[in-house]
């Protein structure tokens, strides 16, 4: 079974781009995997192995009206992801970070389990390649089957890669709608690096969209305190997923959806205000 795997590769800082290159150098070690470069505009290629596909339609600037750096929108590269699986007659595609590195354990996870969607917790490594432990806070790398992703795809806002939020809230939305799987084994690697400021406007606009999926967003958090909890008596994995399977239910609630209906005007009316301020200060 081939799967295919795609992000969005960036020119960057030294740094950034050495990590990015241990992904793609990765990427070219796997077997059964065809590797995608999304870009907006025609790329020269950053590896043989790794072929550019120009079809991404959206940037953060589009979706968030404000203008920076232009990065990739998820649902944007899913909806690339899924097209090109589609048309290659491939029944799994995977969307990961630019600097994360895929290992073959991941891809077996995958072919083995038959699931609908998976989610991967990254093990963060130094740049020695020593393990540093799994960062259970957050998701790097999610794979979909396409019959799935095709019947979900609009459960899922156009979140602003690179940016926070997205993984926390795309996780319960695929383990609540989905016979899906959180992955936390250490199938996929990061090299630990200092993390940048999140006070940006597209912070900001992720921020937006997290509280429209706020109902989401509750259940990642009670699941992350439970799963921190359950670590810290020692719990198997078999109870592990026990407790993802009991906490990501996604229950019908007129209460909570009026609630809801309350956050998202306030929502909309707070980013607009946050946009306003932000466009003002880039202006002068």
């Amino acid at each position: 079974m081939t799967i295919l795997i795609g992000t969005q590769f960036y020119p960057a800082d030294p740094d950034s781009e050495r990590r990015q290159a241990l992904a793609m150098d990765a990427l070219g070690r796997l077997e059964g995997v065809d590797a995608v470069d999304l870009q907006w505009e025609p790329t020269p290629p950053w590896r043989p192995w790794i072929r550019t596909v120009c079809d991404l339609r959206e940037d953060s600037r589009t979706v968030s009206g404000c203008g920076g750096r232009q990065k990739p929108v998820v649902s944007d590269i899913t909806r690339a992801l899924s097209t090109i699986a589609e048309q290659r007659g491939y029944q799994y595609f995977m969307v990961i970070n630019a600097d994360i590195i895929v290992m073959p354990a991941a891809l077996d996870v995958i072919r083995s389990r038959g699931k609908e969607a998976y989610a991967f917790s990254r093990l963060d490594i130094d740049r020695d390649g020593r393990e540093l432990g799994v960062t259970l806070s957050g998701l790097d790398a999610f794979a979909f089957d396409l019959k799935w992703w095709r019947a979900h795809q609009h459960r899922f806002r156009p979140y602003i890669m690179g940016e926070g939020c997205w993984d926390v809230v795309y996780a319960p939305v695929m383990m609540c709608h989905a016979n899906a799987l959180l992955v936390t084994g250490g199938e996929i690697r990061h090299e630990r690096h200092p993390m940048v400021s999140l006070n940006s406007a597209f912070a900001d606009y992720n921020g937006y969209l997290a509280a429209l999926d706020a109902r989401y967003f509750s259940v990642w958090c009670r699941y992350y305190d439970k799963l921190l909890k359950a670590r810290a008596r020692g719990a198997s994995p078999d109870e592990e997923r026990e407790l993802a399977r009991r906490t990501f239910v996604w229950r019908r609630s007129a209460p909570a959806a009026l609630l809801q209906a309350g956050r998202r005007v306030k929502a909309r009316i707070d980013y607009a205000r946050k946009r306003e301020r932000w466009n003002r200060e880039s202006a002068s």
